[in-house]
């Protein structure tokens, strides 16, 4: 070296590095200082090759592969050639970066139709509740009123548990609560379609009643848990019409329901008022209509519900949860 300019503490302060960082990697072979009356001093070299270092480690870059990447510079590498190799280096690590999210995003997928081949459900759904227009409940907020009470009626488009086919099928599920629903003591009963076979009504049951679900992950597995009294199911004949866009429903089972849903009105305008809720990482869905609705309970349970909350969802759901 002929021009000595670095002493051990100058170079370790220009990188910021410790005393002991740089013996290190002197002791690996990546520095090579010269000695003089007992003292080191670094040159360009030195201080180039621990450039490729520190921007090498910042990129998780190990110490054989710094090593090669210094030796392919035949031992004369530059602040120029660090840069541009870094540079290199980087835009590898980013294409490496983006082929393991592919990877992440295509394990996702197929762990999603693995777990969702169980059961999936696509369609329609009227949710309407004892609450004020917009439920807190959707917000992690106590029941308007302490209590909760709703129906639940879903139109599926195209559905399946397992091998079993649900497309063109309808079900209601009814639920009250004496407090907010995480509290549990919930009471509950579900009509299923009379059209349903023995094995796609035993398959319906089991989607309403939280089973082939992972924990947590739809409103049905949800709600089951805080139910303290199910009732027996009732087999019968659903007329349920839903449309999502225009927040209209209308749903009747003889002698067991009656309910409709409708546009919420504003009292300065009387114009309909649209609202709409998305929900992150939900149990129900990612986006709902909010709207009003009125119901009429007379089966196992009873209540009345008049101008509250009502929502209405396209819904593609699975025993996974929420399916985007």
């Amino acid at each position: 070296m002929s021009e000595p300019i670095f002493t051990t503490g100058q170079l370790a302060r220009k990188f910021k590095l410790t005393l002991r960082a740089l013996r290190f990697y002197e002791s690996q072979g990546l520095l090579r200082p010269e000695r003089d009356n007992g003292r080191r001093y670094f040159g360009l070299q030195d201080a180039d090759r621990l450039s490729i270092i520190v921007e090498a480690k910042k990129l998780g870059f190990t110490l054989s592969e710094i090593r090669q990447m210094i030796a392919e510079d035949g031992l004369k590498p530059t602040l120029r050639l660090s840069h541009e190799k870094c540079l290199k280096q980087m835009g590898h690590l980013k294409r490496k970066i983006g082929e393991i999210k592919d990877a992440l995003t295509e394990l996702r997928s197929r762990r999603a139709a693995m777990a969702g081949a169980i059961w999936t459900i696509e369609g329609r759904q009227f949710t309407h509740c004892n609450c004020a227009y917009g439920c807190p409940c959707q917000f992690n907020a106590p029941p308007t009123y302490d209590n909760c009470q709703a129906v639940v009626a879903v139109q599926i488009d195209k559905g399946h548990h397992r091998d079993t086919q649900l497309d063109d099928l309808k079900f209601v599920a009814v639920f009250s609560w004496p407090d907010a629903i995480h509290e549990g003591h919930g009471e509950s009963f579900v009509v299923i379609d009379e059209r349903a076979s023995a094995a796609q009504r035993e398959a319906l049951a089991r989607i309403i009643s939280g089973q082939d679900t992972e924990p947590g992950a739809t409103l049905f597995q949800v709600f089951s848990r805080t139910i303290e009294k199910a009732h027996d199911p009732i087999y019968g004949r659903i007329e349920f019409e839903v449309d999502v866009e225009a927040r209209k429903a209308r749903l009747v089972v003889d002698g067991v329901i009656a309910a409709r849903g409708e546009p919420i009105v504003s009292p300065v305008t009387g114009k309909e008022h649209r609202a709409r809720f998305d929900v992150l990482h939900g149990f129900e869905h990612s986006s709902a209509e909010a709207g009003r609705g009125w119901a009429n309970v007379s089966g196992p349970m009873r209540f009345e519900l008049a101008d509250s909350h009502a929502h209405f969802v396209n819904v593609h759901i699975g025993g996974i949860g929420i399916i985007p």
